[in-house]
Formats: C-alpha cells, structure tokens, sequence
C-alpha cells in the first residue's frame, strides 16, 4: 500500500513557476479546451490534474516501472460547479452514468486549461490532515454499486484545505472529495461526500 502524502494548498497560484505541465494541480477552470459533460448534457468544471509519472511515484499501487505508454498521459478530474445556483446534490449523489464521466486518462495537453486559476500542493507530513494523496481513504461512506475493486485509491482534498478563491468548490467547506482510477488506467471516479 502507497504511503500517504499529506498537503496544503497555498493561496498563491503556481503560474510563475516552471515546468506547470508536470506539476499535480487542483483549482478550477470551466473554460478549458474540449469540454467534459455528463450524459444529460451538464458541463463540468476541470478541478484536477495529475501527470500519471507523478502519480505512480505517490500510488505506487497502479505501476512500476511507468509503462512507456502513459509518460505523456494525465488524470483530468472534473465536477459538476456553479457559482449561482445550488449544486450539492449534483456532486454527493452517486449515479454511475455520472462518475464516469469524472475521471479521464488522457494525453496532457489534450484539454488546454487556464494554469493560473490552479495552485501546486505542497506536500507535508501531517498525519491528521484529510487532504492526501496515497494511503487510504479517511472517513468514505459511500459504498458504489459495482464496489471498488477494479479502482485504486489516489487521494482526497478537503473543502477546509482550499484556498478562499476555491473555498465554494465541493459547495461547503466541510465536504471531501475523493478521487480513484481504474487499475488498468482507462478511467476513474470522483465525487464529493458531506461530512
């Protein structure tokens, strides 16, 4: 089992640092190239992305050594957002049709995205932290229809542990997303849970 890699967000973005496209970054951008929906026709917000190299060095669970094929690839997390209207449900209720429209592996540069509206985790070693990446999930109540044994955890982030410009991300600041991806790499899930 990975270890897991506790982090913070900081209040700056990353858009003066070097190397943006390697980094795992967590923000929000409904603006970005290629538009994600869910199957009802909702646009989603891109609210994650993970190169799969960085990813395999924190969950090492899903591949070592880095097959060659996904050295270019990412994870792209999107959700369900909006800034005017209440959306709780859209992201707390498990329709599976929806989650796996949430997670994709994909080439990196396939959804060209706004780098500045993200920000760098910044790793740390606080064991009472509930956003990580790695290790197991903490406090997951929902139980999925088909279960989880064809998926491996990647990590959670905690609506406390978002920036002010993000604190409206999972709707309340106590909520917790959950982010995990198909062990053959072809997909994942993300949703949202109230604590």
């Amino acid at each position: 089992m990975s270890t897991r890699r506790s982090f913070t967000l900081p209040e700056t973005s990353p858009t003066q640092r070097t190397a943006v496209g390697e980094r795992i970054l967590i923000g929000r951008d409904a603006g970005y190239t290629q538009p994600v929906a869910t199957p009802d026709g909702i646009p989603l917000a891109l609210i994650a992305y993970i190169p799969l190299p960085e990813l395999f060095k924190l969950v090492p669970e899903l591949a070592l050594p880095v097959p060659a094929e996904h050295h270019d690839k990412a994870v792209y997390v999107f959700s369900y957002y909006d800034e005017h209207d209440y959306f709780l449900g859209n992201i707390t209720e498990l329709q599976p049709a929806q989650l796996d429209t949430c997670v994709e592996i994909v080439h990196k540069n396939l959804h060209d995205f706004d780098h500045q509206k993200f920000f760098t985790p910044e790793f740390n070693t606080d064991p009472d932290a509930m956003s990580f990446i790695g290790g197991s999930p903490v406090y997951l109540q929902h139980t999925l229809p088909d279960g989880l044994d064809d998926y491996v955890f990647v990590g959670q982030i905690s609506g406390a542990d978002l920036p002010s410009s993000l604190d409206d991300l999972f709707y309340l600041t106590e909520n917790v997303g959950y982010i995990f991806v198909k062990k053959d790499l072809t997909g994942g899930l993300f949703f949202v849970q109230a604590t």
